[in-house]
């Protein structure tokens, strides 16, 4: 079996926090309770029919559904994007054996680096002008990553929402080791927490149906992970 690789370059993909340790806080807000954590993001891949899109941690494994990001990344302006993940959440659970989360990728072009047939594409996709606010945002992730910024141009901005389920890993099973990234990064993710059950819940645990072939290659419901690389020089497939 012949494994692709997804090499994300000029891709950016960051959290905006830094620390390196998992670590908790809880707050009080309007009688609601919230546990965030932060998780150290080691890897990316999608499984080989795209229809799913994985982020491995050493404590935990998020499975999403991505049939709308897809698109973004078979795009040939995927060299150019500045990627933020963000608004990370874990609902109150409605049962006790799933651990749903939601988020959403942000993706962000600076307009004066697009020819005009670039440009039309974008459109295509979805892009829109970015607010003012979301401009400064796309800036603040590039500088983060030492990205060159064109503060002067007008940026394209698109937003993916993102959902799945949370898993554990298994003990002792040492998942894409190799292919983390030369960097990794923090997320911070809010967990809800309204009842003594639901508490119960979030703390439950589901395992990961990923697993490790012989030859190494990780797979999803029998489909081989293809891995996403955060470097410089583009996507490649």
């Amino acid at each position: 079996m012949n494994r692709r690789q997804f090499c994300l370059g000029s891709v950016v993909v960051v959290a905006g926090v830094s620390g390196c340790a998992t670590r908790a806080v809880w707050d009080d807000v309007s009688n609601t309770k919230y546990h965030t954590y932060y998780d150290q993001i080691n890897a990316f891949y999608v499984n080989q029919d795209q229809s799913q899109f994985v982020v491995l941690s050493d404590r935990f494994h998020y499975i999403f559904n991505t049939r709308s990001v897809i698109p973004l990344l078979k795009s040939n302006l995927r060299s150019r994007y500045i990627v933020d993940i963000q608004n990370m959440r874990m609902p109150e659970p409605s049962a006790a054996n799933e651990l749903p989360i939601h988020g959403s990728l942000f993706f962000a072009l600076p307009v004066r680096k697009l020819n005009p047939s670039e440009l039309s594409q974008a459109r295509a996709l979805g892009f829109e002008i970015a607010s003012p606010t979301e401009k400064q945002k796309a800036i603040e992730v590039a500088k983060l990553r030492d990205i060159p910024v064109d503060e002067g141009s007008e940026y394209l901005i698109k937003t993916v929402a993102i959902s799945g389920h949370r898993y554990t890993p298994k003990v002792g099973v040492t998942y894409g080791n190799s292919e983390h990234f030369y960097r990794q990064y923090n997320v911070p993710v809010v967990q809800e927490r309204t009842s003594v059950n639901a508490a119960k819940a979030l703390g439950a645990t589901l395992v990961t149906p990923i697993t490790l072939a012989a030859d190494g290659i990780l797979m999803l419901l029998g489909l081989p992970l293809l891995a996403v690389f955060v470097m410089s020089g583009g996507v490649h497939y």
